[in-house]
């Protein structure tokens, strides 16, 4: 297990280091992915894109994404298959792989995955000495049904292990994702988390760690753009 944990936290750790998303497309080099979020309600479709003038080899695994203790967590699973898991992209042509959720029950929420799409190393220029820099991308998929809750956030500053963390917990079923995340007290605003602060998923939380000097309190409200609209949230006093 502590293998399997560490392995899961390099896949997080590397994919945050190297993929890129531009517009509508994750892209890197040569490599790019579309779309950069899937949805479905059982079966969907990643293409990956080869824009250079030789093939690319390229794995794709998918593993379930939890949140435990307000932090990500990524597990091997067979609950969504991929057909075909390794794939030879010829230069300049896409290739259309298949995703599909295996079981014929509708899920009670929406349920979290993530897409790892790996170049693989290519052997020849390894033997010629060729120092070759591959790609990772990380890919969110959600599979939902209609009458799934909407996500519901509460908002609350704690000490959770010395460290004082800004907590959002979804009772919801759906995620949501946030960005330029951030405390409001007055006319003082505190940074969170600038650019992409992450997803919180349905029936799940969230943490942030925030400065040891913000107080909180009475008056402090949180402050943050989510893809359902503007937040501006009153913390509990």
């Amino acid at each position: 297990m502590a293998g399997t944990a560490s392995t899961l936290r390099g896949v997080l750790a590397a994919t945050l280091a190297i993929a890129l998303v531009l517009s509508s497309a994750a892209r890197a080099g040569a490599l790019s992915v579309l779309p950069i979020l899937i949805e479905g309600d059982s079966r969907t479709t990643l293409t990956l894109k080869n824009q250079d003038s030789r093939p690319l080899n390229i794995q794709i695994r998918v593993f379930k994404w939890t949140q435990v203790d307000g932090e990500d967590r990524l597990e091997p699973t067979d609950e969504v298959v991929v057909s075909p898991p390794i794939v030879a992209v010829a230069p300049n042509q896409d290739y259309v792989v298949r995703l599909q959720r295996m079981s014929s029950e509708p899920p009670a929420q929406e349920e979290a995955y993530r897409v790892v799409v790996d170049q693989l190393p290519n052997p020849n220029r390894q033997r010629n000495g060729t120092v070759e820099v591959v790609l990772r991308f990380l890919v969110p998929a959600f599979f939902g049904s209609p009458d799934e809750s909407q996500p519901r956030l509460r908002w609350a500053l704690e000490t959770r292990g010395g460290r004082r963390v800004l907590v959002a917990e979804n009772s919801g079923d759906r995620r949501v994702q946030l960005t330029n995340l951030a405390l409001k007290k007055g006319n003082r605003v505190v940074s969170v988390q600038k650019g992409l602060a992450g997803y919180v998923l349905g029936h799940s939380e969230k943490v942030w760690p925030v400065p040891a000097n913000v107080a909180g309190g009475a008056g402090t409200s949180v402050i943050s753009m989510s893809d359902r609209g503007a937040i501006n949230a009153a913390l509990p006093p």
